[in-house]
C-alpha cells in the first residue's frame, strides 16, 4: 500500500517538474527551471524511499508506466498537445503491462 502511496507522489511530482522545464521552453524565466529541477530532486528521493519499500524492477515499472500516461494527459490538458490513436493504443498496452507486473504468478 505504501508503494502506491510514493509512486504516486513521484508521478505526480514528475508531472509537475515536466510542467516547469515545458514551460522553461516557452518563457525562459530561470524560475521555471528551478522548480523543475526542485521536482526532480523529489523524483529522486521518492525513488529512493520507492526502493525500501519494493525491488528495483517493480518500482521502476509502476513509476514508468503511470508517469508515461500522466505526462501525457498533462501534456494535453495544460498545453493542448493533442494524444493521437498509436498514443491511445500505447497507453492502454502500459496499463496491460502495469496490471500484469501485480499478478503473483508462481507464488
Amino acid at each position: 500500500m505504501w508503494l502506491l502511496a510514493i509512486i504516486l507522489v513521484i508521478v505526480l511530482s514528475e508531472c509537475v517538474a515536466q510542467y516547469f522545464i515545458r514551460k522553461y521552453t516557452e518563457v525562459p524565466l530561470i524560475v521555471y527551471f528551478i522548480m523543475g529541477v526542485l521536482f526532480y530532486t523529489v523524483v529522486a528521493w521518492m525513488l529512493h524511499k520507492s526502493y525500501q519499500q519494493a525491488p528495483m524492477g517493480l518500482a521502476n515499472t509502476l513509476w514508468s508506466g503511470f508517469s508515461i500516461i500522466a505526462i501525457l494527459t498533462v501534456g494535453a490538458l495544460a498545453f493542448g498537445d493533442k494524444i493521437e490513436l498509436h498514443e491511445w493504443i500505447g497507453m492502454t498496452i502500459i496499463l496491460v503491462g502495469v496490471a500484469i507486473t501485480q499478478f503473483p504468478f508462481g507464488s
